[in-house]
């Protein structure tokens, strides 16, 4: 297979070479708490910025590993846990926010002590797809304010918080 390509027998999403930057209409995009209707709203929203594409599966490589993926169109579906309970980095975020315009993130759970590398791993993929200007949906047990409970990282979460508030906003550019 290629180095960072997906492996599937359809052609690798990307993005339009035209492609204009669209503003963040006033959906919401951070859904809360982890049920059945979050689970259907985020449903709603992948078939509408998939363009209402059939969801397909397949695998992403990137440096070496692979990480499983649901896309369509330019979205694509990846769990907390397949994204951050991974030894991924920003190289790893890079690659995945060149590949799609939004990015699901679906079933954080609350981040306390016990997850210091996992919080980690989230504040550096949300850093990753803001400088990239990508539309960010998530599926959390919590608020994003509520969602960090260690002292760690407290500071630094804090920052990771307003990105999600803006990149919610209708001021924020998806490019």
């Amino acid at each position: 297979g290629t180095p960072s390509g997906i492996l599937t027998a359809t052609v690798s999403p990307v993005l339009p070479a035209g492609k204009f930057a669209e503003a963040v209409q006033d959906l919401e995009t951070y859904l809360c708490p982890l049920n059945v209707e979050t689970k259907k709203r985020a449903d709603s929203l992948f078939y509408h910025f998939s363009d209402g594409r059939p969801e397909e599966s397949g695998t992403m490589r990137v440096k070496g590993r692979d990480i499983p993926v649901h896309f369509a169109g330019g979205a694509a579906r990846f769990s907390f846990a397949e994204l951050c309970e991974k030894p991924m980095g920003a190289e790893d975020y890079m690659n995945i926010g060149a590949r799609f315009h939004t990015i699901f993130i679906e079933g954080i759970p609350r981040l306390g002590y016990d997850r210091s590398n996992e919080t980690k791993r989230l504040m550096t993929l949300i850093d990753v797809l803001y400088d990239r200007r990508r539309r960010v949906i998530i599926t959390a047990e919590t608020s994003a304010e509520n969602l960090y409970h260690g002292s760690t990282y407290t500071f630094e979460f804090d920052r990771t918080i307003s990105r999600l508030r803006e990149m919610q906003s209708s001021s924020y550019t998806v490019e």
